[in-house]
């Protein structure tokens, strides 16, 4: 679960949202340029939902789990971890078409629907086949 969260956040989340060409105004409802914080997860398997609540991968005691998504069409994913909040970092890049944000990071591409983008809510889902079942997860993140 953590590898969809890196790389929603890379196609930042790469995928939903991004931005758009001809301006540099960053100020519309629908731009995901920005820093944006995990804030919940719903996971839906063959259509029953399995978790719906706060992003568990966010550590106590340390700030959220984050994605900057810059206008040149990269990510920055800050990943904390650990009692003493250690930091990783996963680079990546992104483009949008429409409402589908396709990130890559590692060598990993991943598409990615955007849901809803606000001036401070993102929402992204990312639907998967594995071992015969349908697997979808759906990310809320709030702007920093």
């Amino acid at each position: 679960m953590k590898r969809f969260g890196i790389l929603v956040a890379s196609a930042l989340v790469m995928g939903l949202s991004f931005t758009s060409c001809g301006s540099d105004d960053d100020s519309s409802d629908d731009s995901i340029v920005g820093k944006w914080n995990f804030s919940t997860e719903k996971f839906i398997v063959n259509g029953t939902v399995t978790y719906n609540g706060p992003y568990q991968d966010n550590e106590v005691g340390c700030a959220s789990d984050n994605i900057e998504i810059f206008q040149n069409g990269t990510t920055l994913e800050t990943d904390y971890f650990n009692s003493d909040c250690d930091v990783d970092t996963y680079a990546g890049t992104y483009t949008r078409n429409g409402n589908t944000l396709t990130v890559t990071e590692g060598g990993d591409v991943v598409a990615i629907e955007i849901v809803e983008v606000t001036s401070n809510k993102l929402v992204l889902r990312s639907t998967d086949t594995f071992e015969g079942d349908t697997e979808v997860t759906e990310i809320t993140f709030t702007k920093a």
